[in-house]
């Protein structure tokens, strides 16, 4: 009776190391790997998204000077068709002051932008880890609710021994 108490005890840790709740070594190091080149396209994704947004905001920022000082000619040509030199500086203090003012407000319109994008971030990933909490709350749970059942089995395990055992000792004295 001693081998099948020791099989019984084994088959049961054997069962409770199986079904523990424990995820696979190679479904984790996929999930790991998956996750790890996710997180390197949308470092490279967002690299190349700022590399261009630069770009652009230079590009923009000379188009605009260009067309204030294509501007500024024009009114300087209409207006005094050999003007004074008065006009003149008067016409290149205008012209950086609406420069000025242009390159502000395309600096606060990319703030705006990106103050937008953060917060659209900072959603997802507090939606996240709302939902990383709850699936935590949940594993942890079932975790308990399968160590219980275990439990559970190995006590009822336990009583069939000592019931085999009582039968046993009860069978020895018969036939003694």
């Amino acid at each position: 009776m001693h081998s099948s108490q020791g099989y019984l005890r084994r088959a049961l840790q054997a069962q409770r190391v199986q079904y523990s709740g424990a995820v696979p070594l190679a479904q984790y190091e996929k999930f790991v790997e998956a996750l790890r080149e996710a997180r390197a396209r949308t470092a490279a994704l967002q690299d190349s998204k700022a590399a261009a947004e630069a770009a652009q905001a230079e590009v923009e920022d000379k188009l605009a000077a260009l067309e204030m000082r294509n501007r500024g000619l024009q009114e300087l040509v209409t207006e005094g068709k050999g003007g004074s030199a008065s006009v003149v500086t008067w016409q290149q203090r205008l012209e950086a002051a609406r420069l000025a003012e242009l390159q502000s407000s395309r600096e606060l319109r990319r703030a705006q932008e990106r103050e937008r994008h953060l917060n659209a971030q900072i959603a997802i990933l507090e939606e996240r880890v709302h939902t990383i909490e709850g699936d935590s709350v949940r594993v942890v749970r079932d975790f308990e609710q399968r160590q219980m059942l275990w439990e559970q089995r190995e006590h009822e395990m336990d009583r069939s021994i000592e019931a085999l055992r009582a039968e046993r000792d009860r069978m020895a004295q018969q036939t003694a």
